[in-house]
C-alpha cells in the first residue's frame, strides 16, 4: 500500500489517477447512452385501479353536479380515471375548468412521460378544453423527441389552440 501511496504522489502518478478517472467516466457514459432506448421504454405512466369514489366524482363531474372542494389526490385520480377509461369529454373539460393548474402539471408529465396512446388521450383533454394555458407546455413538448403520430396531433392541437386565441 506504501508503494501506491508513494507513487500517487509524483506528477506522474497524479496523471495516470486523473487518466484513468477520465476513461473510466467516459465509459461510463457511453454505457449509459447506449443503454437509454432499453430504459426509456420501462419508463412510462402507470395508473392504479380506479376506486369506488373516484368513479363517483366521475359521475358527478360527467352529470354536471357541483362538487366538493377536491384535493390534489382527487383530482390526480380522476385524470387517472379519465386517462384509463372512455369518458366523456365532458368530464375532462370540467376537470381543467375546476383545475387548470393541475391538469396542466398532469399533461405535461403525461406529455413527457406517457405512452403513445397515453400522450394521444392528453392531447385529446388538451383540445376539448380549448384552454389556452396549455400552449406552453404542448411547444415544450413539441421541442423535444416524440413517437410518431404523437408529432402530428401535438402540432394539430398547438395550431387549433393558437387559432382559438386569435
Amino acid at each position: 500500500m506504501s508503494a501506491l501511496k508513494a507513487r500517487l504522489r509524483t506528477p506522474r502518478g497524479q496523471l495516470e489517477l486523473m487518466a484513468f478517472t477520465f476513461g473510466l467516466a467516459a465509459v461510463m457514459a457511453i454505457v449509459m447512452a447506449a443503454n437509454r432506448p432499453f430504459f426509456e421504454r420501462y419508463v412510462r405512466e402507470k395508473y392504479p385501479e380506479v376506486s369506488a369514489e373516484t368513479a363517483g366524482l366521475a359521475e358527478n363531474l360527467e352529470a354536471g353536479d357541483p362538487l366538493p372542494q377536491l384535493t390534489d389526490a382527487q383530482v390526480d385520480a380522476l385524470y387517472q380515471h379519465w386517462m384509463s377509461l372512455p369518458t366523456d369529454d365532458a368530464v375532462g373539460r370540467r376537470l381543467v375548468e375546476l383545475h387548470p393548474e393541475r391538469m396542466v402539471l398532469r399533461v405535461e408529465t403525461t406529455l413527457l412521460a406517457g405512452s403513445t396512446d397515453q400522450r394521444l388521450r392528453a392531447l385529446e383533454l388538451v383540445e376539448a378544453s380549448g384552454d389556452a394555458r396549455f400552449v406552453p407546455v404542448l411547444q415544450f413538448a413539441a421541442d423535444r423527441p416524440s413517437p410518431q403520430g404523437v408529432e402530428a396531433a401535438l402540432s394539430r392541437t398547438l395550431q387549433g389552440l393558437a387559432s382559438e386565441d386569435r
